[in-house]
């Protein structure tokens, strides 16, 4: 039961058994459920020792492999699900997470939880990022939906079993998968956490269902459904962890394609001219057989054509720079530079001749930033410069679209460049040194000094 639902059966409890022991049924729950020791009555709290009873459930059987722990790890999974937010289930606002289920075992239990402050962790990761700076769909959803709207729009998703950026988005991440945006159930992407858990079945979506979907999505990404390539500059590398659930994979040693089914990894093998083709004018026809991909395959979209596919996208693998991501996330930018280049700036920092410049732009309601290193023997001005022989990063910044502007990106990239510099720091061991860091953005260095109250609405 539901915390309402517990005081309409204290209700009736307490008006049964008040009046056979001859006290006024309208005494107070102070009184009424006091300890005697305190000069109360005694009465037990119909909704406080229901949570007493499933917590000691979860404590008893959570870790078990009984059929009542299995029971609590499978309904924890599908909370995780549901609510498309990373992190232990069990640690979830669930009072703030208003497009889930209230009515089952798990979510009411959590919730007496919150009410009782009463926390249980356990060692439940949650649902994954597939992607460096990945995003989770619900999060930036449940800002701009309220209501039956953001009900409908989970349901959507569930359907479609997808959580995050990653899931919808092409191969090499820079555009949103067409068969998504429409909310159709066919795969052409990678969608790794469709094969990552075990989503429940959703029922059949309307056309009004897909509609909110669809026009959701194109607020989120600032897309069309003619142009549906993702706005700024982004770091999508894979990592390493969605290899195994990827739906599509090719091998390019033998150039063939694996669809990832139920039964394993199902075979396209090319067919046709077997020549010099461009990629996306090879054809791929479906075998029978069933392989394994190597272990060097990489993810890739597809496209129908006939019972044929194309390969639209490819995408690549991040290893190198995975554990600073996942800890860092969009804070470290994606840095262009050759291990010369990078020994040169750590040279620079111990010798405390190290220059940095950034700039912060502004477009279509996004953020973006980017700086780059100048050496001491620089004397080319960086105007209309080719930027590959200088160390340079470039991020693009998070939040939601009224917040930003061009002040919100040059605070980002002065962030972003901080923390690079620190992370090479660490990576090399450079304990004294001394950088440069330079900013074109008067309300920016204003803040950073403490000259005026900051205020995400300032401009340039």
């Amino acid at each position: 039961m539901n915390k309402l639902e517990c005081k309409d059966v204290q209700k009736v409890f307490k008006c049964k058994t008040l009046g056979k022991i001859g006290v006024v049924r309208t005494a107070p729950n102070e009184v009424v459920l006091a300890p005697t020791e305190f000069g109360g009555m005694g009465q037990l709290c119909v909704y406080e020792n229901q949570t007493i009873d499933r917590v000691n459930t979860l404590l008893q059987h959570g870790h078990s492999e009984s059929v009542t722990g299995s029971f609590i790890r499978t309904s924890l999974e599908y909370l995780s699900l549901e609510a498309g937010i990373s992190g232990d289930p069990m640690s979830l606002t669930l009072h703030d997470i208003t497009w889930i289920s209230d009515k089952t075992w798990i979510n009411t239990t959590i919730k007496a939880m919150e009410d009782l402050n009463i926390s249980i962790k356990t060692n439940m990761k949650g649902i994954e990022k597939w992607m460096m700076h990945d995003t989770f769909i619900m999060e930036d959803a449940s800002h701009r939906l309220k209501g039956k709207d953001i009900a409908i729009f989970n349901k959507v998703r569930m359907y479609l079993k997808v959580a995050t950026t990653s899931d919808i988005c092409s191969a090499d991440g820079k555009y949103i998968d067409k068969n998504k945006l429409m909310a159709k159930p066919e795969v052409t992407c990678p969608n790794p956490s469709r094969a990552a858990y075990n989503w429940p079945n959703v029922p059949t979506l309307t056309n009004a269902e897909k509609k909110i979907w669809t026009e959701t999505i194109c607020l989120m990404y600032n897309v069309t459904n003619n142009d549906r390539q993702v706005q700024g500059q982004l770091n999508r590398a894979w990592k390493d962890k969605a290899k195994p659930h990827t739906q599509w994979r090719y091998n390019r040693d033998n150039d063939e394609i694996y669809k990832k089914e139920e039964e394993g990894w199902k075979k396209w093998k090319r067919t046709g001219h077997l020549g010099q083709m461009r990629r996306n004018t090879r054809r791929y026809i479906q075998s029978q057989q069933l392989g394994i991909p190597a272990d060097n395959s990489t993810l890739v979209s597809i496209e129908r054509a006939g019972t044929m596919i194309i390969i639209t996208y490819i995408g690549e693998y991040e290893r190198e720079q995975e554990t600073i991501h996942d800890r860092l996330g969009w804070i470290l930018p994606e840095v262009n530079a050759t291990e010369e280049l990078e020994q040169a700036f750590v040279t620079d920092l111990r010798n405390q001749t190290a220059e940095m410049l950034s700039d912060g732009s502004y477009a279509k309601g996004q953020s973006s930033a980017a700086f780059v290193v100048v050496h001491p023997t620089t004397t080319t001005t960086l105007v209309n410069t080719d930027f590959k022989s200088y160390l340079h990063g470039e991020t693009t910044i998070p939040g939601n679209k009224k917040d930003h502007s061009s002040y919100r990106g040059e605070l980002g990239c002065i962030l972003a460049g901080v923390v690079y510099t620190n992370e090479l720091c660490k990576k090399h061991q450079v304990t004294t040194g001394k950088c440069i860091f330079g900013c074109d953005n008067t309300s920016a260095l204003s803040a950073i000094f403490g000259w005026k109250q900051p205020s995400p609405r300032w401009a340039s």
